[in-house]
């Protein structure tokens, strides 16, 4: 589960909530793939699902910054509950060099519309340990998460990402999800 908030984009600033359960097989490779994601804008909405392929829904965000360090986010459709996130950062700050994971290993494939996307982002900025003192998501509307324990949590001020133009190739809109 990701909460990003983009300062700024190619399509305005805004901000996400999305969970990648794990990663499933797409022909004879191993990929990410984002199974949920809520973001703030129409434009992030219309510009990831035409770009990546990206299946993004509209919502609603609240951040209310408590102390130093410390924010809550809250997601919401139609004022209904979707996800809450109550997290510190804490510790010094480390550089996260673009090197240190692989283009294999961040490579994320998306089905939409009859297409397949491929593409390998690339994300950089400074990293320490955070600490979620509380997550909630709605299983009807984001992900069923309740029986799971968070194992690790990162804070990423300075967070810079960059989507390249994603690869696609025709796909069986009726085949099932991988």
């Amino acid at each position: 589960v990701m909460f990003v908030d983009y300062t700024a984009s190619p399509v305005g600033p805004y901000r996400e909530v999305l969970y990648i359960p794990g990663r499933y097989r797409f022909g004879g490779a191993l990929r990410w793939s984002i199974e949920r994601i809520y973001v703030s804008t129409w434009a992030s909405v219309v510009n990831g699902r035409r770009n990546w392929g990206i299946p993004k829904d509209r919502a609603d965000f609240d951040r209310e910054p408590e102390d130093a360090g410390h924010d809550r986010y809250r997601v919401t459709v139609d004022g209904e509950p979707v996800a809450s996130l109550d997290v510190t950062g804490h510790g010094p700050a480390f550089p996260l060099p673009r090197w240190l994971t692989p283009p294999g290993f961040r490579r994320l494939t998306q089905d939409y519309s009859g297409q397949r996307f491929s593409l390998a982002p690339e994300a950089f900025g400074r990293i320490r340990y955070a600490r979620v003192r509380a997550f909630t998501a709605n299983p009807e509307t984001f992900a069923d998460l309740g029986a799971g324990d968070v194992r690790a949590a990162v804070a990423v001020p300075e967070f810079r990402m960059r989507f390249p133009v994603a690869t696609t190739e025709p796909c069986d809109p009726n085949a099932a999800a991988p």
